[in-house]
């Protein structure tokens, strides 16, 4: 859809907060009513993938700035407008409440559980869905919780996800390819 989008038109936010670190927003043109059916079809947690590129000595050269999530594409059509409106989240979206993870009954993992084995899990359950394994450092291949993580119903998994990188001093985040990351936090001396 390169051809489509209004040059200038949309913003790309990118943070190092933990939980949602990339947020965009887009139009583009809506010709001959390309988008209208496409739209009609979207559902919760339809993703997108966004790149930016630029010519470098004649040839195009894109860079990966995310797997979003649609919040809520707008169609516009006025006589001398067809446009399209869109913005999106990164995946955490998908974990937080905003478009999936909340959780429908109470959610216990026991002190003593491996860490990785919970993210991996956790990713699978019905209400976040995201088949894309997770990037674990390696300092955590045999980390453990150190005390019980209950969350009840209403709860998101994103929560959940951020006590455990609190109980062991770590970040947690999607990044540019839409992968979720568990890291150490390091600490200057």
């Amino acid at each position: 859809i390169e051809d489509l989008v209004i040059n200038d038109s949309g913003t790309l936010n990118i943070s190092l907060n933990e939980g949602v670190r990339r947020t965009c927003n887009l139009n583009l043109v809506n010709k001959n009513q390309k988008f209208n059916s496409f739209f009609k079809e979207l559902s919760i947690g339809s993703k997108f993938k966004l790149y930016l590129g630029d010519l470098i000595n004649d040839e195009p050269y894109y860079f990966p700035q995310g797997i979003f999530v649609f919040d809520d594409p707008t169609l516009v059509s006025q006589t001398s407008n067809l446009t399209v409106q869109i913005s999106g989240t990164d995946k955490w979206s998908m974990l937080n409440g905003q478009n999936g993870g909340i959780l429908d009954s109470t959610y216990t993992i026991p002190s003593g559980t491996k860490v990785a084995d919970v993210i991996k899990d956790t990713l699978n359950i019905l209400v976040v869905s995201d088949p894309a394994p997770p990037v674990i450092s390696s300092e955590f291949k045999d980390t453990v919780t150190t005390y019980d993580i209950t969350k009840e119903a209403g709860a998101t998994v994103s929560e959940i996800f951020l006590d455990i990188a609190l109980n062991i001093s770590a970040y947690i985040y999607y990044d540019d390819i839409g992968r979720l990351h568990l890291t150490p936090v390091e600490y200057d001396d």
